[in-house]
């Protein structure tokens, strides 16, 4: 059993990322509000000795990233860029998909606010679920696009592919937060100071963007796109 969850770092509206993040990897201070990781950590601490959960870690099983993306220039300089994830996927079991504008929320679901369009998919048997999961992996995880390494992720329930997707974000998260002053990190607890760091940034020449990294050529071994969104990111 695996959840893979794929979020923007940051949208227009703030106090939508706050509920994003109070929902799956952050408590609520204030209430004593438990998030979908928590939750998941208090269900594993009745499983019996000897049973299939036993000893397991809700980190084990929830995987919760965004997108970053890095390229060179033509004049060779690096630059990283924030995924903007807007549109809503859902995948299960690689049998069915939902595709479509929707979000979960009462604007979304309550039925005469906005208006939005969902699309289902279901597999008829030649696999076209899995080929859609798989050509978004295949970016995410910086595999060949050609599906020559498609083996690695093939069946997502299992605790190899799991784990190539874990590495694949912590090595990316380890990465930008060594190159780079403003991608996710720990130690960015506010948004403000988010803010600042991404202002400053962008406000700076592209030369001296680029003088601003720590050994950016280390960005050439960068996989893919995938991060792994940091718990305590953003988290007062």
């Amino acid at each position: 059993f695996h959840i893979y969850c794929v979020i923007p770092t940051t949208v227009a509206a703030e106090p939508v990322a706050y509920y994003t993040r109070r929902t799956l990897i952050q408590d609520g201070k204030k209430r004593g509000e438990l998030c979908l990781m928590s939750r998941i950590g208090v269900l594993l601490k009745t499983a019996r000795a000897g049973s299939f959960w036993h000893g397991k870690s809700p980190e084990s099983m929830l995987s919760v990233c965004t997108l970053y993306t890095v390229d060179k220039t033509e004049s060779g300089r690096w630059d990283v860029g924030e995924v903007f994830i807007h549109s809503k996927v859902c995948i299960v079991d690689d049998c069915t998909a939902i595709i479509g504008s929707a979000n979960i929320n009462d604007r979304s679901m309550i039925g005469y606010s906005d208006s939005e369009l969902g699309a289902i998919i279901w597999d008829d048997g030649n696999g076209t679920v899995r080929d859609f999961r798989l050509r978004l992996w295949r970016r995410y995880l910086g595999l060949p696009l050609d599906g020559s390494a498609d083996d690695l992720v093939a069946e997502p329930a299992t605790e190899s592919t799991f784990e190539v997707w874990s590495e694949c974000a912590q090595d990316n998260l380890h990465l930008l937060s060594h190159v780079t002053s403003h991608t996710p990190r720990d130690d960015i607890t506010s948004y403000s100071q988010l803010k600042h760091l991404k202002e400053e940034y962008l406000q700076r020449t592209p030369l001296e963007r680029a003088e601003s990294m720590n050994e950016p050529e280390l960005l050439e071994g960068m996989q893919g796109q995938l991060v792994k969104f940091p718990p305590q990111f953003l988290c007062h």
